[in-house]
């Protein structure tokens, strides 16, 4: 090294896993697998996960958990309720060490779920809030749930799914024969495949997408305006498009935490 030649540092980039930072990515997978390890540990003993079609999906509690261990935690930022009886809330999730905002969900509780239809306005506010946090983590850190081995998607998002499990092949996929429909018709959807098609909807579309996106699917798609005017063959049909779009959400979820 002579006079004219000096040497240059070049300082490590830091990446962070909230408030948990490292300089390699090859670090930030070792990291975020010991957090998954011990999260999955935690998930078991306390038993926060329900199954569903054979897949382990984790309560916004275990979110949580997951949440303080790298010291992220949410914040509530609104909740609106809107004409129609539907609670949307908007949560935010904060890094603990310097309160910067590392991610935000929103979800909503709508008027239509035959869960929450009859239940007092606080509990539809309070779930609205529940499914808001699930989003936030879920949106940003779902891989790290997926490295501990349960589903990228809140048990939450999933209310209902579990309590029309077993009548879901027989009537949200049931066509009516022949020798029905000449009888009475050609049969409108189903209570059960009205509230599937709505739970669907909601985990694939934003609040305003409902009327700008999905509606016109509809119309499209069915020549109909709303789900209640789909026949049982229609709504069968809309079901299992909507669950594979659903899938494929999931698994490309799952496919970023790799």
């Amino acid at each position: 090294m002579n006079e004219n030649t000096a040497l240059i540092t070049i300082p490590e980039v830091e990446i962070r896993l909230g408030s948990l930072a490292v300089t390699r990515p090859s670090d930030m997978i070792v990291r975020a697998s010991e957090i998954a390890t011990v999260l999955a540990g935690v998930v078991k003993d306390r038993k926060l996960s329900r199954n569903i079609s054979g897949r382990e999906y984790v309560y916004v509690e275990g979110w949580a958990t997951m949440g303080a261990m790298i010291g992220v935690l949410p914040r509530e930022v609104s909740v609106t309720e809107h004409d129609n009886g539907d609670f949307e809330a908007v949560v935010e999730l904060i890094r603990v060490n310097d309160g910067a905002v590392v991610g935000q969900g929103s979800a909503i509780v709508g008027y239509e779920e035959t869960t929450w239809a009859k239940r007092p306005r606080y509990a539809k506010r309070s779930m609205a809030i529940t499914r808001a946090t699930g989003k936030a983590y879920r949106l940003g850190f779902s891989w790290i749930m997926a490295l501990a081995g349960y589903a990228p998607t809140p048990a939450e998002e999933m209310d209902g799914v579990t309590d029309a499990e077993p009548v879901s092949d027989a009537e949200f996929r049931r066509i009516p024969s022949a020798s029905e429909e000449r009888a009475t018709g050609p049969a409108l959807a189903t209570a059960l495949q009205v509230q599937r098609m709505g739970i669907l909807a909601q985990k694939l579309y934003a609040k305003d997408e409902m009327e700008t996106v999905f509606r016109p699917w509809l119309r499209e798609t069915y020549h109909v305006d709303s789900r209640k005017a789909l026949t049982t063959a229609q709504a069968a049909d809309c079901i299992a498009k909507l669950e594979a779009a659903e899938r494929a959400l999931i698994d490309a979820d799952s496919s970023a935490g790799k």
